[in-house]
């Protein structure tokens, strides 16, 4: 458990560009190679997983998101 929670933070902070500790969709297109070649995926995705609705993801919400599920 120790390592996937590990790699999930590794991952966020390469995705967090600006290092405001959140993400937001340009990041996650930026870094994530499923989103570059279908962006619309994204688009359908980033809500659902957006509990807050701020329009970032926090760790947590990357976490259980499909681009953090990749890592």
């Amino acid at each position: 458990a120790d390592a996937f929670h590990a790699q999930a933070l590794d991952a966020f902070r390469q995705f967090d560009a600006d290092y405001d500790g959140k993400l937001s969709t340009k990041e996650i297109g930026l870094q994530c190679p499923p989103v570059q070649n279908n962006p619309r995926l994204l688009a359908l995705t980033f809500p659902a997983f957006d509990e807050d609705g701020d329009g970032f993801y926090s760790l947590r919400e990357f976490r259980l998101s499909p681009a953090g599920q990749l890592y």
